[in-house]
């Protein structure tokens, strides 16, 4: 006899009465109507993410992001279940779902109907829809109750919800265009916040795995104002979830404890660090965009110094350009110099969100305190926009050695000269205040928020060697 007919058998409305108190116990008692080929295999991180949900139900939570790996049954309980146990008490509620692909938010629609209209739903609660309003995209109760299947930016226009919510709003194929991140980013912002039926008492949440440092949940969690059930395949003390709202805390204590070990063991995840490689698995898997060892760079090779080794043999200052004040872009200047040991050691950095005008002559000022001997380079973006703003900045500092380069190939392949000398430690970096933030946004390239010191510190190495590496020496 199966799970599933022993609670159709529920004489005496135990199960019933389960189901309906706790999401956890609703999952388990349903599982067999959407999965039937596979068992159900209870772990802590289900309990969490019911826990957080029925919260979510109860509006002590009003916010929620929960960033957990794939296959760990992420959709199947926020987007099938939960919306599915929500109408056992509460049959007018109203749901909008969106992924980045409007056939997973059908799918997981086609799922909760199915667990609705079942025998086991319909015997406990029997709540049944509308006849006129029964599609794939929508369907809707006789309580009003509904559920709608969307897409980002595939919302129409008037509809909300009581629930608003997004499953993966990025592909992770995509993740990596600026454009495609950026606009989902807006899309939630711009579209999804405004979908609430009543802001006083709706509710919005988010579950995805991570896929950049600038996805909507970095996005979120910088705006501020949202909990954050963060649950990585491996555990890190260091970023250990604790939430205080619901007492929640990650209950792994070792160091690399993994998430669901009876269903994704070591060999398993080995085989994925293999295939995917370090930064996909790192954001996919441990929900953390930068690996702890980088991505690209090699950060932990790199010698944090008062003062530089041995004499300066060569110094330049490189700039990347931006011209928005207050927010975007950073212009980044970095000074680079080559040693008389060989050593290639940075020796400071400076960074600004300016208007145009104002950036302009903070350059020419920094070029004044460097020196005339100091040789500065400007990367000229592409377009004739950017030449001209490139030769702009170099009449602006007559009397100055001062070039402008265009850059070619991409962020990463003009870094790889910079990667090449962190991996053989010949990098060292000055202790200053810029030195924390320096360091890690190369930690982070190329997945982090900025790049534009990354940059700057490729163009200025690029300018104390030739093309085969060799450092000048005239």
């Amino acid at each position: 006899m199966s799970a599933a007919i022993d609670y159709l058998n529920d004489r005496d409305g135990l199960y019933k009465e389960l189901a309906e108190r706790s999401l956890k116990h609703f999952i388990k008692q349903a599982w067999e109507i959407v999965e039937p080929a596979y068992v159900f295999r209870s772990n802590w991180h289900i309990d969490a993410i019911s826990d957080h949900l029925e919260a979510l139900r109860n509006r002590e939570i009003r916010q929620l992001i929960i960033n957990i790996p794939p296959r760990c049954m992420k959709s199947l309980a926020a987007s099938v279940f939960f919306p599915s146990w929500v109408w056992t008490n509460e049959p007018s509620a109203k749901f909008v779902y969106a992924s980045y692909a409007q056939t997973l938010s059908v799918r997981d629609s086609m799922k909760m109907r199915r667990i609705v209209t079942s025998e086991w739903f319909q015997k406990n609660w029997p709540i049944k829809l509308e006849t006129d309003s029964n599609q794939k995209i929508k369907f809707e109760n006789v309580a009003t109750g509904y559920r709608i299947a969307t897409s980002v930016e595939g919302i129409a226009t008037g509809e909300g919800g009581d629930f608003v919510a997004c499953d993966d709003p990025h592909n992770v194929n995509e993740a990596e265009s600026v454009a495609k991140r950026e606009g989902t980013v807006t899309w939630w912002d711009e579209t999804m916040s405004s979908r609430l039926n009543d802001p006083k008492t709706g509710c919005r949440f988010i579950i995805m795995q991570r896929v950049h440092d600038r996805d909507i949940t970095g996005h979120l969690l910088e705006t501020g104002g949202w909990e954050h059930l963060c649950l990585p395949m491996e555990f890190d003390p260091k970023r250990k979830c604790i939430i205080e709202t619901t007492g929640f805390e990650d209950p792994r204590k070792e160091d690399g404890e993994l998430l669901f070990e009876v269903h994704v063991g070591h060999k398993e995840i080995d085989t994925l660090k293999t295939n995917m490689g370090p930064y996909a698995y790192a954001g996919q898997y441990d929900q953390n965009p930068t690996p702890r060892k980088g991505t690209m760079l090699d950060v932990d090779n790199i010698d944090v110094r008062a003062e530089p080794s041995s004499p300066i043999k060569r110094e330049v200052r490189a700039w990347d350009k931006a011209g928005t004040e207050g927010g975007g872009a950073r212009t980044a200047g970095i000074r680079l110099a080559i040693l008389e040991n060989g050593k290639i050691c940075v020796t400071d950095v400076v960074k600004f969100q300016f208007s145009a005008a104002k950036r302009e002559k903070a350059i020419k000022n920094i070029a004044v305190m460097d020196g005339k001997k100091i040789r500065i380079y400007i990367e000229q973006e592409g377009g004739s926009g950017g030449k001209e703003s490139a030769e702009g900045t170099i009449s602006n500092l007559a009397g100055f050695k001062a070039y402008h380069e265009p850059p070619r190939g991409d962020k990463e392949v003009r870094a790889e000269p910079l990667a090449i000398q962190l991996d053989v430690s010949n990098v060292e970096v000055l202790a200053r205040d810029w030195t924390a933030e320096y360091i890690d946004e190369l930690r982070k390239f190329p997945v982090g928020k900025f790049k534009d010191q990354v940059d700057a510190t490729s163009l200025a190495l690029k300018k104390v060697t030739d093309n085969t590496g060799r450092v000048h020496v005239g």
